[in-house]
């Protein structure tokens, strides 16, 4: 019974993985836009935290996790819209009335979903390293496990989204709008200041 289950829930997330693939282009600008991004923001972000007391920084510092993480929350919309689409296209009705559980569909929805958002977690933070000369302080293992959880959170967030909105739009707005706030509260779009006494805040 177990493995009737696994495979129905493989089944419906290789549907989707299909469906991930047969329209790259949101995952290409959510890895494309933040690249260029870190091109252009690096020397201003260098330039601020120099004048912010951290000598030495380049830049990446700031730039490279930040536009990662900020276009991370950007893709929540992702998992809106594998789900709303299925309403669109009138096959929710059907994949509700199939053999595969509730818990079957929206693992199989977001496990696809939350592959690629590791990956292109990886290739920002890969190319920021070998492109921008980005070093973490502490663990690149440490900060593998950090984007996991993170990633996670992500996914959660996004269905989450799903389930309290009736439309794509209601989703997809909020989910962009609490996106930015999260991100700028966390630290993503300016590097943190230091207090006269040199800790920062």
């Amino acid at each position: 019974m177990r493995s009737l289950r696994s495979n129905r829930g493989l089944a419906v997330a290789r549907a989707n993985s299909w469906l991930l693939l047969a329209d790259p282009a949101p995952i290409v600008v959510t890895v494309a836009m933040p690249l260029l991004l870190m091109a252009f923001l690096m020397p201003a972000a260098g330039a601020q935290l120099h004048q912010e007391g951290y000598a030495g920084a380049s830049g990446a510092e700031q730039v490279v996790p930040g536009m990662a993480v900020l276009f991370a929350f950007l893709s929540t919309s992702l998992i809106c819209t594998l789900f709303f689409r299925e309403h669109a296209w009138g096959t929710w009705d059907r994949l509700r009335a199939s053999s595969a559980s509730s818990l079957d569909l929206v693992l199989g929805k977001v496990v696809p979903l939350y592959v690629c958002l590791l990956a292109q977690m990886a290739v920002l933070f890969g190319v920021g390293a070998v492109a921008f000369g980005y070093r973490p302080n502490g663990s690149w293992l440490a900060l593998a496990a950090i984007l996991a959880v993170f990633v996670a959170a992500l996914v959660l967030f996004g269905v989450m989204l799903v389930a309290v909105f009736a439309t794509l739009d209601e989703a997809m707005v909020t989910g962009n709008l609490g996106g930015m706030v999260m991100a700028g509260l966390g630290g993503a779009l300016l590097p943190p200041r230091r207090s006269l006494d040199g800790r920062s805040r």
